[in-house]
């Protein structure tokens, strides 16, 4: 089952210009008692190539069923063999000079064909259609499709608006052109504080935003998990890094407690800016005996 956008096959038809198609089928038996043929009322969208097209089968006969071949059916099938459903010939209407008549021979069963119609500027969307072999069942009987209402036109929007008083600025003027009437007035009304506290809203989002933006690329991104992130996609890991550390050796008289803080460095004064200052972690007990370690030499 194909779905079709109604709306969008109206706008197509309408504007066909050089292209013709077809519009609709009604069918008629002839005669009405014990018929022996079908009249197929084909309408088009305009006029384009009709005229052409009927000039050429009365000139060759053997056209009629070339440029409007029938397909489909169950029983009686359609095509261009002998005994099967198709076209002999086509005539112009009097009145009307986007309608052409089609005389079908013989008359197929009640199952679905397809008319179709071969030949230049004819939109391939409607180039073909469906009909039935039964008087007065029209092809279209299906209900005209009601298109919904236009959607109203949408607001304008300041996208350079990106702090409190810009976004203040466009809700005021947005309440001004959507209730007739309005003007701001004190700021401690109920309506003036809602587009305060919106405007606020609104403001620390697009910081929220901005901040984002930044950490999503590695020349702006601000923290540190964001450039490792950076570079894990580049298959790169970076430590999360250590702070600098020594071994440090004491000369002590007597045994005593070893405060954590406990500041030393390496150069000559703690106050020169080469010196590397260093602070124990943690509390540690010394003794005089630990300050020179004789090794064993088994000797």
């Amino acid at each position: 089952m194909t779905i079709k956008n109604q709306e969008a096959l109206n706008e197509r038809a309408n504007n066909l210009g050089a292209f013709n198609g077809i519009r609709l089928v009604l069918v008629s038996l002839s005669p009405a008692v014990n018929p022996t043929e079908a009249i197929l009322d084909v309408y088009f969208y305009n006029n384009n190539q009709l005229n052409n097209i009927v000039s050429e089968i009365a000139a060759n006969p053997a056209r009629a069923k070339q440029i409007f071949p029938i397909a489909g059916g169950h029983r009686i099938l359609g095509g261009s063999l002998t005994g099967e459903v198709q076209v002999f010939a086509v005539t112009a209407d009097v009145e009307d000079n986007k309608i052409l008549h089609l005389t079908v021979r013989p008359i197929g069963d009640y199952s679905t064909y397809t008319l179709s119609v071969v030949y230049g500027n004819i939109d391939p969307i409607f180039s073909e259609i469906g009909f039935k072999f039964r008087p007065g069942c029209f092809n279209n009987c299906v209900p005209d499709w009601d298109a919904p209402p236009k959607p109203k036109s949408n607001p304008a929007i300041d996208y350079l608006a990106k702090d409190y008083d810009s976004f203040r600025h466009t809700l005021l003027a947005w309440m001004m052109n959507r209730v007739p009437g309005w003007q701001p007035t004190s700021e401690a009304d109920l309506d003036q504080v809602l587009l305060s506290l919106f405007s606020v809203a609104a403001d620390e989002l697009s910081d929220y935003q901005d901040r984002v933006m930044n950490e999503a690329y590695l020349a702006t991104a601000r923290k540190r998990v964001s450039l490792a992130r950076h570079a894990r996609l580049m298959d790169y890991h970076i430590h999360q890094g250590n702070q600098a550390n020594t071994w440090l050796a004491l000369q002590v008289s007597n045994a005593l407690d070893l405060i954590k803080g406990f500041v030393v460095w390496a150069g000559e004064d703690f106050l020169d800016a080469t010196s590397v200052v260093f602070i124990t972690r943690q509390k540690q007990a010394v003794d005089p005996l630990l300050n020179q370690m004789s090794l064993y030499t088994w000797s």
